[in-house]
Order: C-alpha cells, then structure tokens, then sequence
C-alpha cells in the first residue's frame, strides 16, 4: 500500500471517529437538555398545584379546578394524596412506587405505563388548608 493511500485511510478512519464521537456528544446533550426542559415544566406545575391547594379549601372545588387545571394542560396528570389518601387522582395513568419515594428531590424520574413513556417528579406540599398537613402531588 502506498504511503498516499495509508494517509488516506488513517485520515479518513480519524475523521470518522471525531464525527462519531460529535454524533454522541450532541445526543446526549440534546437529551439532558430535554430532561431540564421537563424539570422546569414540571417544577412550574407543582407551583401552581400549590396555590390552587393553598387557595382553595373545599375538596369539591378543590377537584373542579385541579379537572379544569388537567383540561388546559394536555399531556398532565396529577396525584394527590393525604398518607395512603387519595385526595384527588387521573385515573387513566398508574404512578410508580419509586416515584412517591423519590419526594425529596427535584430530579424527574422516567416510567413506561402501558405503551406511554411519562416523565414525572413527586413533592410534598405544605398546606394549612388541607387537615394532615402533608399532601403528596405527582
């Protein structure tokens, strides 16, 4: 083999890799930009969560607006608890155990329901509204 094709080859095998290597810097970059992007639409949700909760005492109209909240956000789904509690739930998704047990931290944490892939976080909410203190939103 000529030295101009050896040149060739290893310039071509380098190029290949740096490519590669920029392939998969870029994906996974993109990924956990998509990941932040979720944390914060999911930190926004819980805020307003905690103001409907904060703001409105009766569980009936407590639910109303928490239905109406669900209506204008496509693609949310909420679970609140008071202990083993169901204080208001969608039907429609099953929430992981490791979910409710991951409260503490403001990181999301992915699952497959069924065909779906959900991406959601877990919180406590303090509330002097609510008797028992503690609600869990998901």
């Amino acid at each position: 083999m000529t030295l101009t094709a050896r040149l060739t080859f290893l310039y071509t095998l380098v190029s290949a890799a740096v490519l590669l290597g920029l392939g998969v810097l870029v994906a996974w970059s993109t990924h956990m930009h998509f990941i932040d992007l979720d944390r914060d639409y999911l930190l926004d949700k819980v805020q307003l969560i905690q103001k409907i909760v904060d703001e409105t005492p009766d569980s009936t109209e407590l639910s109303a607006k928490l239905e109406e909240l669900l209506d204008s956000h496509q693609g949310l789904f909420i679970s609140l608890t008071r202990g083993e509690e169901l204080v208001f739930g969608t039907g429609n998704v099953t929430f992981p155990a490791k979910l409710a047990a991951q409260s503490a931290s403001d990181q999301p944490i992915d699952w497959t329901d069924g065909e779906r892939q959900l991406r959601g976080m877990s919180t406590e909410l303090l509330t002097a509204q609510m008797p028992g203190g503690l609600t869990r939103a998901c």
